[in-house]
């Protein structure tokens, strides 16, 4: 030791080889490494002694993935910057613009710490379930904090976004909760429509410094949950109206009594923006019963739909870009026992697959469709035993379904 502890050698033998970097963190030389030198040093552990940090040991933590929108880069364009410059531009050529900023990360800080909002519903058949979901506190933005501007966005842009970054849009049901939720409600502001001068940059802008004006008026700070200010873009079954293909379906924009101004409807084609129109992306990844499930894919399911959807009958189609690869067919899974009368199924992850199909009987000639899971792993329960049971099983997604696999 040197310089009053400032400097210090500690000599360990090892004459069992052990990986001396894991045995320090066991025998609290992290600890150690934290306060050695400092009037902490010694209190309330020992160094290579027992592990001093047992109750602090949490088993099993299950958080869902973070977004993955790139840094901002340092010389991004600011809110105005981006305003002024997409002006004059048309719809398909501003769309392009608004990917290629917002896609290389130019969005303020605020709206990258989404907020987690708990909520409690049932699913088709009235079972109960915890949820956690992860929603960006305001609609997508692009510039910084100090200058930035809410971009009204159409969506098949805002879903090649949602896609890039792991989100998702919401459903009516979940619109309405993260109403309920926010922090900050903010009366609307509505303009009547002059020509088309709604669906222009300049509107964007204006709307956007009116609710800024209201913001701060009410207190709110940038990052809390914020509501009654646009539109939201979701996801629904109307997205394959046959009646009106490819449209763009809206809904909530929610006056201070809580009732949304704009119903549920798929009234305008896919390439119809104007000012009220906002973009609230979701972690596609959040917690069910403390289990990380997709969005996307519990759309799909027929009986857990209904948690987060409050329309009749199950989404086929949970995103306004279809899938245009069929999966491949499972070759890759394995069939274990689960106990007595259950098996569980694992498969081999396939990035093109959100479901699979599970065919099974006690006759390989004779399988029944059984039912659809959305996860990688599954149990089957209530089998007898004593039988040999034979499965085999076909991958889904929004294209269709793949050739089945082997029995």
């Amino acid at each position: 030791t040197s310089l009053n502890g400032r400097i210090k050698f500690i000599l360990k033998q090892n004459p069992t080889q052990a990986i001396l970097h894991t045995v320090q963190v066991e025998r609290n030389g992290f600890i150690q490494g934290m306060v050695s030198g400092t009037v902490h040093e010694g209190v309330d552990y020992v160094y290579y002694g027992g592990r001093a940090y047992s109750q602090w040991i949490q088993e099993n933590i299950v958080t869902p993935a973070q977004l993955l929108i790139p840094p901002r880069p340092p010389n991004a364009r600011t809110g105005s910057q981006f305003m002024q410059d997409v002006t004059n531009l048309s719809f398909a050529a501003r769309e392009e613009q608004i990917y290629n900023e917002v896609s290389t990360g130019n969005i303020p800080d605020f709206m990258r710490s989404l907020v987690p909002v708990d909520a409690s519903f049932q699913d088709a058949n009235g079972t109960t379930y915890t949820v956690r979901y992860e929603v960006m506190p305001d609609y997508l933005a692009i510039g910084l904090d100090a200058d930035f501007c809410r971009i009204p966005t159409g969506p098949i842009t805002a879903q090649r976004l949602a896609d890039l970054f792991g989100a998702t849009m919401p459903t009516r049901k979940l619109v309405d909760n993260i109403y309920t939720n926010c922090a900050i409600k903010l009366a609307p502001v509505t303009y009547a429509p002059v020509g088309n001068q709604n669906e222009l940059v300049p509107k964007f802008v204006e709307h956007n410094a009116a609710i800024e004006v209201l913001r701060i008026a009410a207190g709110g700070q940038l990052g809390q949950l914020t509501g009654g200010t646009k539109k939201d873009v979701v996801l629904s079954n109307l997205i394959v109206d046959p009646g009106r293909p490819n449209h763009v379906v809206i809904y909530g924009w929610h006056k201070l009594d809580g009732t949304p101004i704009q119903p549920l409807t798929n009234i305008h084609i896919n390439t119809y923006v104007d000012y009220s129109h906002g973009i609230r992306f979701l972690n596609n990844d959040f917690l069910l019963d403390g289990q990380v499930r997709q969005m996307n894919t519990i759309l799909t399911n027929p009986v857990l739909y209904k948690v987060l959807s409050d329309e009749n009958g199950v989404m086929t189609q949970p995103t306004y870009i279809p899938d245009t690869v069929l999966p491949s067919k499972p070759r890759s899974f394995g069939v274990r026992s689960a106990g007595s009368g259950s098996l569980e199924i694992s498969i081999k992850p396939d990035i093109d697959s959100d479901a699979y199909r599970l065919f099974i009987g006690n006759d390989v000639g004779n399988l029944v469709q059984s039912n659809d899971y959305t996860s990688d792993t599954f149990v089957l329960n209530g089998l007898l035993d004593g039988q040999i049971h034979y499965i085999k099983l076909q991958a889904l997604n929004n294209a269709g379904s793949s050739v089945e696999s082997e029995v």
